[in-house]
């Protein structure tokens, strides 16, 4: 496995089955501690090194593509995702006081 496997099987097996891990360097973080709450819990740069090495904390849309047409061009698990988590895409059903136009 040391050799012929990729670094990011590497990095998912032992996220994953504890299979696979190099026990000469540790990694910059553990990416099973705090995993139920890693959305409010874990710094950004644990959210990127987690998603990126070990698929854990990886966002299921990125709500800053298409958002200048989210209407027309996002779905709508995208814009629901995207409305409940990162307040972006939300539709409005009410209207305001003043048409200022």
């Amino acid at each position: 496995w040391e050799a012929g496997w990729s670094l990011t099987k590497k990095s998912w097996c032992c996220a994953h089955k504890n299979q696979g891990c190099t026990t000469t360097t540790s990694l910059p973080y553990d990416c099973n501690a705090g995993a139920v709450n890693w959305e409010q819990g874990w710094s950004d740069a644990k959210k990127s090194w987690c998603c990126e090495k070990t698929g854990t904390a990886c966002d299921p849309f990125d709500c800053n593509a298409g958002l200048a047409n989210w209407e027309a061009g996002w779905s709508l698990q995208k814009k629901s995702w995207c409305c409940a988590h990162k307040n972006q895409g939300c539709t409005t059903t009410t209207s305001l006081p003043y048409d200022c136009n």
